[in-house]
C-alpha cells in the first residue's frame, strides 16, 4: 500500500506524462541601438515552436513588454534582454538566452547668433550641446574658411559662403 501512495505522488496515478524534449531558443536578429524613451523590437524563437517570454535583466536601462518584445530605453547604457520558453508537458524548458543593446542618449546642439566675418578676417561661433558635452567644430567649406576645432575661431581665406559643422 506504502508503494503505491509512492507512485500516485510521482505521477504513476494517471497524471500526464511529460517528455521533456530538449529545446532552444535563439534571438532571430541583433537589433540596433535604442533612443532613451524610444522604442525597439526584438524576437527569439524556440525550436519547439511555442510562445517566448521575454525579460529586463536592466530594468534601470530598459523594460521590456514580456510577450510583444517590444523595448523601451529609459536611461543610456548597457541593455540586457534575456528570452525564456518554460516548457509543456512535451518540451522542457528551454536554456536562458541574453540579448545585449545600448541604449543611446540623443543630444541636441545650439548655436549663438552668427558672427559677423569680415574677408581674411576672424570671428568666433559659439555651440552648446544639450548633454554638457564638448563641442568640436569643423568647416564644410575648407578653401573658404576655416574653424579651430576646439574653440570655434573661424578664419576667412576668401569670398565665398563658410559653412561650419560642430
Amino acid at each position: 500500500a506504502l508503494a503505491g501512495v509512492l507512485l500516485s505522488g510521482c505521477g504513476g496515478g494517471g497524471g500526464p506524462a511529460i517528455e521533456a524534449r530538449p529545446q532552444s531558443l535563439e534571438f532571430t536578429a541583433s537589433p540596433p541601438a535604442v533612443n532613451a524613451s524610444g522604442t525597439i523590437v526584438v524576437a527569439a524563437q524556440a525550436s519547439s515552436g511555442l510562445s517566448v517570454v521575454y525579460a529586463s535583466v536592466t530594468p534601470k536601462t530598459c523594460v521590456v513588454d514580456s510577450t510583444t518584445g517590444v523595448v523601451t530605453g529609459l536611461a543610456a547604457g548597457h541593455c540586457t534582454i534575456a528570452a525564456d520558453q518554460s516548457g509543456d508537458t512535451t518540451y522542457a524548458p528551454a536554456p536562458r538566452v541574453k540579448q545585449d543593446l545600448m541604449v543611446m542618449a540623443w543630444q541636441t546642439i545650439g548655436f549663438g547668433a552668427a558672427p559677423v566675418l569680415s574677408l581674411f578676417g576672424t570671428a568666433s561661433v559659439a555651440a552648446t550641446a544639450s548633454s554638457g558635452l564638448p563641442v568640436s567644430y569643423s568647416s564644410l567649406s575648407p578653401g573658404i574658411c576655416t574653424v579651430d576645432a576646439s574653440s570655434g575661431l573661424v578664419t576667412d581665406l576668401m569670398a565665398g559662403d563658410c559653412v561650419g559643422l560642430s
